[in-house]
């Protein structure tokens, strides 16, 4: 990179305000002229091609660009027509400052105009911001045929730390998303239960949609089991075989004697279990009798 004597000076001010649209404002002084810098900026006619075809992907937009014109795009970069693509459309989704207000007011209006969402209305919890939502074309084409349900959450999921709780179905062997909900603790007056409360708002929208779910799944989260158990005791509920085998992995990991064995309480609950056998493991090594200086490990089962 060429250097120049030029007695220049870089300014940087960043923004602390998130909702500020110039975050960051550069500013360069020259005291000294020397070889200009090549301007990358977005001409007029480029600005055209982006606000008439907003409506498309950013992608698409780069491939017109790049073959309408091709001298016009040697000097821009697709990250510079994706930054202007998302500013034009940013009109279409940002209809308040606040981030949850302008996610309701959207979620609403995409209902009214008959988009593939409809809110769930999901009970007010002190301390909490919630936000729950389905999928209306999935659930009509699918619901029906939905007969196991899934669920599970992630932690601070956007920059306003949200927890995103997901609801997948199971329909001709494909997993379908049918719903999700936000919710974030916003102050200490928040009420004990209140996010099983919503989980299971969720899942009772869901029943009438799905009247035909068998099965529950889900981590091992008392509050979702709770949840499923409380909107419909009638289902059966249990870990997903990926949690199962997690779960199974991390207990035989610890260093912790199993519980007590219990053959009466086994059979009752299978009754292919045989009340006889009732292990006693002890782990011992013994000497073969081909080699008397080889030693096997042998598993020792005591029958009481």
């Amino acid at each position: 990179m060429d250097r120049f004597s030029c007695k220049g000076s870089l300014q940087v001010k960043v923004s602390d305000n998130i909702d500020d649209n110039t975050l960051i404002q550069i500013k360069l002084n020259h005291l000294k002229p020397h070889i200009p810098y090549c301007d990358i900026s977005l001409d007029n006619d480029i600005k055209t091609i982006i606000h008439e075809m907003a409506h498309l992907q950013a992608g698409k937009i780069w491939e017109h660009i790049l073959k309408t014109c091709p001298e016009k795009a040697k000097n821009i970069t697709e990250k510079q027509i994706h930054f202007a693509w998302m500013v034009k459309n940013k009109e279409n989704w940002r209809l308040d400052d606040d981030q949850v207000k302008s996610a309701l007011r959207l979620l609403r209006k995409l209902e009214e105009e008959g988009h593939d969402v409809e809110i769930i209305e999901v009970p007010t919890e002190s301390g909490r911001h919630s936000i729950a939502f389905a999928l209306r074309d999935v659930l009509k084409n699918y619901g029906g045929e939905v007969c196991e349900l899934t669920m599970d959450s992630t932690w601070k999921n956007n920059a306003l730390g949200y927890e995103l709780y997901a609801f997948v179905g199971e329909a001709d062997g494909m997993a379908l998303p049918l719903a999700f909900m936000f919710t974030l603790i916003t102050d200490d007056s928040v009420t004990e239960g209140g996010k099983e409360r919503l989980v299971g708002a969720c899942i009772r929208h869901l029943r009438v949609l799905c009247p035909n779910i068998l099965l529950f799944l889900s981590d091992k989260d008392l509050l979702e089991i709770n949840a499923c158990q409380k909107e419909a005791p009638e289902i059966s509920h249990q870990l997903c075989s990926w949690h199962a085998v997690r779960y199974i992995e991390q207990r035989l990991s610890e260093n912790h004697p199993p519980r007590p064995y219990d053959p009466q309480k086994a059979n009752h609950t299978f009754s292919f279990i045989d009340l006889t056998w009732a292990p006693g493991v002890a782990l011992f090594e013994e000497t073969t009798k081909s080699n008397p200086s080889q030693k096997v490990t042998v598993i020792y089962s005591e029958i009481k």
